[in-house]
């Protein structure tokens, strides 16, 4: 049987199609690479915030253990103490 030759605009067509083909499979590739990419600064971020949330912990500690209870203003950097609580009870008459 003889080989039939299509016709160029059929030709052309095909190409086409297959060159978006390529270009769709080159863009899923990239899509997923992005996906890796952002998933690895996820976790980076993520760290990050563990790391930032112990620093904070830290501090409080220490500002708990050099003031005691209370309440800061971190705009005017003064520290309001918070009221004792009385432990000896009144002594009855």
């Amino acid at each position: 049987m003889e080989p039939i030759k299509l016709k160029t605009e059929e030709l052309d067509k095909l190409k086409e199609i297959q060159q978006k083909n390529n270009a769709v499979a080159v863009e899923l590739g990239n899509v997923e690479l992005s996906k890796i990419q952002l998933e690895n600064r996820r976790k980076e971020i993520i760290t990050f915030l563990e790391e930032l949330r112990e620093e904070e912990k830290t501090l409080g500690d220490e500002l708990s253990k050099n003031y005691g209870s209370g309440t800061l203003n971190l705009e005017t950097g003064e520290f309001v103490p918070a009221p004792a609580e009385e432990t000896a009870e009144p002594a009855e008459a």
